[in-house]
């Protein structure tokens, strides 16, 4: 694979995994802090000062809503960097992958859609730029969810032809060639 198409692989497949888990996040911390909800207004029904208590844990429930948008970008942008140290190790292994139009399908996928001002799937993504398809993949985004769907069938045309190509944590990392 040549220098430019690892480069626009390697951004796309960062951009792909923090679009997919952006909402996914959303909702756990959402459930984690209903059930935060549900638990405490129970637990402080229980004592005598369950009114007060009862006070307290809608306070502290507030607090941690007011502090999900922070955590959130936080540990988005933790995975980010996360995948972002591991991209010189991924460009050198993808540069072993054969040459294949396979790979331009995809590329070719994310072309067919617009979405300005945000730059193509497979650039290197500011957070702005990443928080707005991530923001458009929570709304439900009818066009961006159609490309998602397109790029997860062509993820899986690239495994099913190179089943070797990417490396299993704890496999050897050896270019399968076709």
């Amino acid at each position: 694979m040549n220098d430019k198409a690892c480069e626009k692989f390697a951004n796309f497949n960062i951009n792909f995994a923090l679009i997919l888990a952006g909402p996914m996040l959303d909702f756990v911390m959402d459930a984690g802090v209903k059930m935060s909800e549900g638990i405490g207004t129970a637990v402080a029904g229980i004592g005598p000062d369950s009114e007060k208590s009862k006070e307290k844990v809608k306070q502290t429930i507030n607090e941690m809503k007011q502090e999900l948008p922070d955590k959130r970008i936080q540990i988005i942008q933790d995975i980010q960097a996360g995948l972002l140290a591991q991209m010189p190790k991924a460009k050198e292994f993808l540069k072993k992958a054969p040459e294949d139009a396979i790979f331009e399908e995809g590329f070719q996928i994310i072309d067919n859609y617009n979405f300005t001002p945000l730059p193509k799937l497979y650039s290197s993504l500011d957070n702005k730029q990443l928080f707005a398809y991530i923001d458009l993949a929570k709304a439900n985004d009818a066009k961006l969810g159609e490309m998602l769907e397109k790029l997860t069938e062509w993820i899986g045309r690239i495994y099913t032809k190179y089943p070797g190509l990417f490396p299993k944590k704890g496999k050897p990392q050896t270019a399968a060639k076709k």
